[in-house]
């Protein structure tokens, strides 16, 4: 039987929630991060990302956006990747200040298809960022897309999230290549897209 490689909804979405998570939590060496289960532990449990199953992986993200397993359909629940605290991942809810998460990767495929996201022309685009950085591009894929919106939150601003007064031309979501997380106050209620 041949093997399919054909992406289903459920694995794209472990995808973008493992991508998310080794970008903002993995440190400089690629296949480390510290794991605070237990606060009376010293020195902290390393967890080597690199000998992970798919399911292991994609329990550790869950404890790092959502604080526990079991934790995402929880309203409030927020772990140390502080996601949730922006973005909804509930069916159906508003996210305060950034787009819900869930069907992340099909609105993806739609954004990469938007006028104003200027897909292969990032020096066409008219916000305050045009590039992640000099020379990357824009991105050609839903999965690479979302990883430029954690790397360049202002390169494409969903209409309506954009911080106040910039026409969605600067995103209020954190860039997590720079400390510290200190998200702007939310769009005007009211202005929000339907997620």
């Amino acid at each position: 039987m041949p093997l399919s490689i054909q992406p289903t909804r459920s694995s794209l979405y472990a995808q973008v929630v493992l991508l998310a998570t080794l970008i903002i939590l993995v440190p400089v060496n690629g296949i480390t991060a510290s794991q605070k289960d237990n606060p009376r532990e010293h020195p902290p449990k390393l967890l080597n990302y690199s000998k992970m199953t798919t399911r292991q992986l994609v329990d550790e993200a869950e404890k790092i956006i959502f604080g526990g397993l079991g934790q995402a359909k929880v309203r409030g629940a927020v772990g140390r990747g502080q996601c949730t605290l922006c973005h909804a991942t509930i069916e159906g809810m508003l996210g305060e200040r950034a787009p819900n998460l869930l069907g992340a990767t099909k609105r993806a495929s739609e954004r990469l298809k938007d006028p104003r996201y200027h897909l292969g022309k990032p020096q066409d685009r008219d916000t305050v960022e045009k590039e992640a950085f000099p020379g990357s591009g824009t991105a050609t894929t839903p999965l690479e897309y979302i990883a430029e919106t954690l790397l360049c939150p202002s390169c494409y601003v969903v209409a309506g999230y954009g911080v106040r007064g910039t026409d969605d031309k600067e995103s209020p979501d954190i860039k997590i290549t720079a400390p510290p997380v200190s998200p702007r106050p939310p769009p005007p209620t009211g202005t929000r897209p339907p997620c």
